[in-house]
């Protein structure tokens, strides 16, 4: 996997039985210690001396199991009291410790090698592109708000940093840019005079939006496929958009609204966003598809209230190492 982290199969009891399981090695020697990430039994820690059994470290008895493994050992006081039980906690480090003083009694000249694991993920750089799926609405009731409105389709684009707090938790920060529309009409009588009239309510705007996520992956460091969820809030700014509304009689001759309406809309945006994704890695870059769905709010009020819009994405992502 690389030279700061090594994994051997080892058999491992759980249950009743000894599966083989992979366990990654965090100090080589005469005595060896692994560690594993896995919950099908209550051990975290392994130590086994000159390829013997592999013996688990479980929390209740780890003193015991390290005493009797270790125990060609004189020097090492390994019996269960709080004393040694304040010195040695059921940490890695401490174990570490223990594994390397017991290797430097046995074999002074070969103490062994410690496995670091992998290097912690730096930040990295990538793009994002794909389609969008969105629709824009009024909160509260507009003349033709209960005509239902196909969605918009468009390209969406941006830039993302990867910033790595763990190897399972990462912050990434994004610049996007999207669009979004919805044309509605409707055909109603208006007035007393009993004239029926076609409405039309047309919204458009094109946007970009800084969405500020956290990620959480899933799956063992050096995987080559890792799947992620996401999510987190969202802000922008509209770069140009306008609200349309328009009434025309329905006469014979009439071939031209007779009332009409617009606004542009200069508004910020903000919402909620979630979603997730798989990521594959190679040697020298990530690749990524990611579905999220984001439910947004303009902070103006236009024409007939408040305007909120949904929208999902379907994008592919590529990131360097």
């Amino acid at each position: 996997v690389g030279a700061q982290e090594r994994y051997v199969a080892r058999r491992i009891p759980i249950g009743d039985s000894l599966p083989n399981r992979f366990l990654r090695v965090a100090l080589a020697g005469p005595a060896s210690l692994y560690t594993t990430q896995s919950e099908e039994q209550s051990a975290r820690y392994f130590v086994e001396v000159n390829g013997g059994q592999t013996m688990p470290l479980r929390r209740a008895q780890y003193l015991q199991v390290l005493g009797t493994t270790l125990a060609q050992c004189s020097t090492l006081d390994l019996k269960d009291t709080p004393i040694n039980r304040g010195l040695i906690g059921y940490k890695l480090a401490d174990f570490e410790r223990v594994v390397e003083q017991y290797n430097r009694c046995m074999a002074p000249a070969q103490p062994g090698r410690a496995y670091t694991g992998p290097p912690r993920p730096r930040g990295s750089l990538g793009v994002r592109v794909g389609l969008q799926q969105s629709s824009m609405y009024y909160i509260t009731p507009a003349p033709v708000a209960d005509q239902s409105v196909p969605a918009h389709h468009g390209p969406t684009a941006g830039i993302f940093w990867k910033l790595s707090l763990s190897h399972s938790l990462l912050f990434v920060p994004e610049l996007m840019y999207g669009s979004s529309s919805s044309l509605r009409t409707n055909r109603a009588r208006l007035d007393a005079s009993n004239t029926e009239s076609d409405m039309r309510l047309k919204m458009e705007m094109r946007y970009v939006a800084l969405p500020l996520a956290g990620r959480v992956s899933f799956g063992r460091p050096g995987r080559r496929v890792r799947p992620y969820v996401d999510g987190g809030y969202l802000v922008g700014r509209v770069l140009s958009g306008q609200v349309y509304y328009s009434q025309t009689p329905v006469a014979a001759g009439a071939t031209s609204p007779s009332y009409i309406v617009e606004e542009d809309i200069q508004s910020t945006i903000a919402g909620f966003f979630g979603g997730g994704g798989l990521e594959v890695f190679t040697s020298n870059a990530v690749w990524g598809l990611s579905v999220r769905a984001e439910a947004l709010s303009l902070s103006n009020v236009y024409l007939f209230g408040a305007i909120d819009f949904n929208s999902n994405l379907l994008t592919l992502t590529y990131s360097w190492r």
